[in-house]
């Protein structure tokens, strides 16, 4: 056996010192555009090529992967003929390295798919991958090897393959390979799941499972790839706030953010997180779990006393986190100022005192501006509207937060199921922000579609605010006489709306519906009960509709 081992290696030997001897004497083994120092260490590798000793021709074909020049990618296309897997694999991988560069060893890349090592298969088909050379043969080629009876060459294969095919295609070798007993082997395979772009839900029982691997690293990855479930993740709470108090700070900071990629939806997590802040022998990972609060109690209703606890930490960037969480609170807590204020007399750090600062700034100006930013008083059930479990399922399904900052955006997008999961979920419909309620901005905007009409339905019936006032003097009515539909205006005085609001400039209910020409809307409020007694003398004057007038002047409008 050896000496048919000897044998095979001084055919493969001669083989390539024949070529290489052709490559000098074509003068192919060097550039014009390589330097004099370059030209000498390629020459000096070429030589290595045909050294006998496998060590050294491995080495030559790792160090000529830094030369970028077609003559370099011509000669490592000979090593890809050598005796030695070890080296024919060296080979393709640096061909991968040199990228275009390695353009003439396409025929050699593609003969060596056919090698008898599954790793030299690998890297050759990475390397004609940066050559955009026959993909689907390649992914094809590379698929058989998910068979491969060794586990470490199925996982390789399936990281090949990542984003190439459908996960679900790789997670029967994945899911086997973080059962294995390499360790090395889970590693790899839960780091593809870490990878992933996307993972199927029958991915997150098999992440959870890693969760209690033996291997810091394959914990922290399975960690890290949960939050890719976001708010459909809410599952694996139990396992993640377990994973809070794992031994490496690496697994506990990926477990935090795993928690927080799911945003309100967990919430039961708060006392565990609250735990980490005070207790976690990491700096790092308590800076985390302050920064988490943001997201998962973006109003600070539960979490500002786990943050006044986080003020006491003995390092200046957890502080400096609390602080920066409390300002991102909407609405903002003024109620919690006497407690920053008792902070300030003591802390030494600048860049702490200068955000301790900005939120004694931030609630005196809140305070002048009448606290601009409500969350609204609680809203009503509605007697048509959706059960909660139904919305919460629907609005989790989706990816969105429990939150008055989504009700706002749905709402301004026009998204009428997500805007009435919202409210069935017992988000209040009489948010507000800077001097406008929530259904004053529906009302405001509407342009007639559906979708709005939909909205504004909504939040009458799930007890929106109708006679909410802004500086002006202005309600969602008064807004909706001149803008709406009669049905909609019919449904707001149902529903308890003042009919006769007056702003400031005098305009009214009235003039709105007048100004507008909306005379079914005149028609009705003159029927509910409007009676004509503070309109501006304008009203008439500047009504052209001869069908409002008419309207007006049997109501006594002169």
């Amino acid at each position: 056996m050896a000496d048919e081992a000897t044998g095979i290696q001084f055919f493969f030997m001669k083989k390539i010192s024949y070529c290489l001897v052709i490559l000098m004497i074509a003068g192919l083994c060097v550039s014009q555009e390589m330097s004099k120092g370059e030209r000498k260490n390629v020459n000096r590798y070429l030589k290595d090529l045909k050294n006998k000793d496998e060590s050294v021709r491995y080495d030559a074909v790792e160090s000529l992967r830094y030369y970028k020049y077609p003559e370099v990618a011509t000669a490592l296309s000979v090593a890809l003929s050598d005796s030695s897997a070890r080296v024919r694999n060296r080979a393709a991988l640096s061909l991968y390295e040199l990228k275009e560069a390695a353009r003439p060893a396409i025929p050699a890349l593609k003969q060596s798919m056919q090698d008898s090592d599954p790793w030299v298969r690998i890297n050759a088909g990475a390397a004609l991958f940066n050559l955009k050379e026959g993909k689907q043969g390649i992914i094809s080629a590379i698929s058989e090897l998910l068979k491969h009876p060794e586990p470490r060459v199925q996982v390789a294969a399936a990281r090949f393959l990542l984003g190439e095919v459908p996960f679900t295609d790789l997670m029967p070798v994945l899911t086997a390979g973080l059962k294995s007993l390499d360790p090395e082997v889970r590693v790899d395979a839960s780091k593809e799941f870490d990878d992933a772009d996307q993972l199927p839900a029958s991915a997150l029982a098999v992440l959870v499972d890693s969760l209690n691997d033996s291997n810091a690293d394959v914990r922290k990855n399975a960690a890290s790839a949960l939050t890719k479930f976001k708010t459909k993740g809410t599952t694996a709470l139990p396992a993640l706030v377990r994973s809070l108090k794992d031994q490496d700070a690496s697994v506990r900071s990926e477990a935090v953010d795993a928690i927080t990629s799911m945003g309100t939806w967990a919430r039961v997590a708060l006392p565990a997180l609250h735990d980490v802040i005070v207790s976690d022998t990491d700096a790092g990972v308590r800076r985390n779990a302050v920064r988490s609060l943001e997201w998962i109690d973006p109003e600070g209703k539960e979490s500002m006393p786990m943050l006044l606890d986080a003020l006491k930490d003995r390092d200046a960037e957890v502080r400096e986190r609390a602080l920066e969480t409390m300002l991102s609170f909407r609405p903002f807590p003024v109620s919690s100022v006497p407690s920053v204020q008792a902070v300030l007399g003591s802390e030494t750090n600048d860049d702490v005192k200068r955000l301790l600062e900005r939120i004694i700034e931030r609630s005196v100006r809140d305070k002048e501006f009448n606290s601009s930013i409500k969350s609204g008083t609680p809203g009503k059930r509605s007697d048509t509207g959706m059960q909660k479990s139904e919305a919460e399922k629907l609005l989790q399904e989706k990816g969105i937060q429990m939150t008055s900052d989504e009700l706002w955006g749905h709402v301004n997008e026009g998204d009428a199921p997500v805007v009435k999961a919202l409210l069935a979920a017992g988000i209040s419909p009489n948010s507000e922000r800077q001097g406008m309620s929530v259904l004053m901005i529906a009302v405001s905007t509407y342009q007639g579609a559906p979708e709005q009409k939909e909205i504004i339905q909504a939040m009458i019936e799930y007890g929106a605010d109708l006679n909410y006032k802004t500086a002006n003097g202005t309600t969602p009515f008064f807004e909706a006489a001149g803008k709406c539909d009669p049905g909609l205006l019919l449904a707001m005085i149902k529903a308890g709306a003042i009919l006769e609001v007056k702003a400031k400039g005098g305009a009214t209910t009235m003039t709105e519906a007048a100004m507008a020409n909306k005379i079914e809307n005149v028609r009705l409020l003159l029927k509910a009960g409007y009676k004509l007694k503070n309109e501006p003398a304008w009203l008439m004057s500047s009504t052209k509709n001869p069908e409002i007038l008419t309207l007006l002047r049997r109501a006594g409008g002169k």
